[in-house]
């Protein structure tokens, strides 16, 4: 896999290369270490293949640049010693607003490019031509995998060199401004990138750990088996699901803990929406609807789209008398070293 594109290669001295080189420069400051770039024409066939009305609202059809930011994550806040125990667990990446910082962060550096432009004497755009956004509708991993930011584990999540798995994606847009870049995309689909578990090796440790065998060594995903697909949504679970439910109450992540590759290691001190570990089981099972969106608000689980009844169901589970360690088969360890 050839190295994400520098936003300076090939640069000219028009607005447009400055933009993106001042947005480096004041990302790097602010801890967003991994990063990649892609033009204007690489966006064409990318927005082609994954079409949506969230491209127009965006930005990106009249999208001069665009940077795709990971913001890895750590293990978290400790836990609220007002949440009584036992707790029902939140997933590594939620028990911060890691979107709200990596999407505050993005806004600054673009309120640095737009100083730098405007000190130069030359044009910057309408503010609201530059897009900053996270968690979105919008294509974000095959946006990194095209501008070279990683590659597909064999979980299907993307994996950065030197941040493994855990991390969350954001994009910031740039508006079309004069000048160019020269280059195309670093990673074509069909390469090995883009093929979930093509670079991992024989590791297999993700398929290993997921508890409801939504993962495959095939690199398939069967997203109605993924307990994460079902921590927001209300209503009855598939058996399976339910039989290999733990003590999850939002998110599930035990395959990024279990790659060798997650380096739970942020250049980021989180201080928004901190929720910690988990939250008292016996308290989320008996809240009120007000009573959690009161204590959610700001955090990553403060969206419409996280049903307060699919928590309080969550919450029951974990609740539920703990069964015997589910056996695996015996064999070498799944973490295996790397291939490649």
């Amino acid at each position: 896999m050839s190295a994400p594109r520098s936003p300076s290669e090939g640069a000219g001295d028009g607005a447009l290369s400055m933009a993106r080189r001042a947005v480096d420069e004041e990302a790097e400051r602010l801890g967003l270490v991994h990063r990649a770039w892609l033009d204007a024409a690489d966006l064409a066939p990318l927005l082609a293949a994954h079409p949506s009305e969230s491209h127009r609202r965006y930005g990106l059809e009249s999208a001069g640049a665009l940077m795709v930011a990971a913001l890895a994550y750590d293990e978290g806040p400790p836990p609220d010693p007002a949440q009584a125990p036992p707790l029902a667990t939140i997933a590594r990446f939620a028990r911060a607003n890691w979107y709200a910082e990596l999407t505050g962060r993005l806004r600054a550096a673009a309120l640095h490019a737009r100083t730098i432009l405007a000190e130069a004497g030359l044009p910057s755009g309408p503010s609201s031509a530059w897009r900053q956004v996270a968690n979105s509708g919008l294509p974000e991993r095959p946006l990194a995998l095209a501008a070279g930011l990683g590659y597909l584990g064999r979980s299907g999540l993307l994996l950065v060199p030197g941040g493994g798995p855990g991390l969350v994606l954001g994009l910031l847009v740039l508006p079309s401004l004069p000048g160019e870049l020269g280059g195309g995309k670093e990673s074509r689909p069909g390469s090995e990138a883009w093929l979930p578990g093509a670079l991992c090796g024989s590791c297999r440790a993700c398929v290993e750990a997921c508890p409801s065998g939504a993962l495959s060594l095939e690199g398939r995903f069967e997203r109605e088996r993924c307990i994460q697909h079902w921590t927001s949504r209300s209503g009855d679970l598939p058996p399976p699901v339910e039989e290999a439910w733990e003590d999850q109450l939002y998110g599930c992540d035990r395959c990024v803990a279990s790659c060798p590759r997650f380096a739970p290691v942020s250049t980021v001190r989180p201080s928004l929406g901190l929720l910690g570990p988990g939250l008292g089981a016996a308290w989320v099972s008996a809240a009120g609807d007000e009573e959690l969106r009161s204590r959610l608000r700001g955090s990553a689980l403060d969206r419409r789209w996280i049903e307060p009844a699919a928590l309080r169901r969550n919450a029951r589970l974990a609740l539920r008398p703990k069964l015997p360690p589910r056996l695996t088969e015996g064999g070498p360890n799944p973490r295996v070293e790397q291939e490649g």
